[in-house]
């Protein structure tokens, strides 16, 4: 379940859906001064997830996406010697630091990262509310559906 302390970390919220798709949502409209990170951003996370998938699976199938989406984004220097799961996670890392230098801030002032705080914190609320019931076993946890965040405009 996502909690309100797990907003504050690029890593962490890109495990919950409804986090990944606020961040993409976002990346996806953000416009900054350079022509360059209007692209750059949902390319760096497009590449981030397909490293995930591989690193997941193992498939060879993910190699020649991962090739195709170092190149449009130009991280060819990069990425010494082969695609190896010790580059894949160095890769890794260096495209999550990215995200959070680059996009996490203004990610967080925007509307989209204001009705997910929301989202969760009205799910926080109710989990301790069914807590607090006979309704619930406990140390049970209830799972809930996230609904899409509109887009700002």
């Amino acid at each position: 379940m996502l909690s309100l302390s797990n907003l504050y970390s690029v890593e962490l919220l890109l495990l919950h859906p409804a986090g990944l798709n606020a961040f993409e949502m976002f990346l996806k409209s953000y416009n900054p001064v350079s022509i360059t990170e209007i692209t750059d951003g949902p390319l760096r996370l497009d590449l981030l997830l397909v490293i995930d998938c591989w690193l997941l699976s193992n498939e060879g199938k993910y190699i020649e996406k991962i090739k195709e989406k170092i190149d449009l984004i130009g991280l060819q220097n990069y990425v010494e010697g082969d695609l190896g799961i010790e580059n894949l996670c160095k890769l890794k890392n260096f495209i999550l630091k990215t995200l959070e230098q680059r996009y996490f801030g203004p990610f967080m002032k925007s509307m989209l990262m204001e009705n997910l705080r929301k989202e969760v914190f009205r799910h926080e609320l109710l989990q301790i509310r069914i807590d607090q019931t006979s309704l619930q076993r406990p140390g049970e946890k209830i799972r809930f559906e996230c609904r899409e965040l509109p887009l700002d405009d």
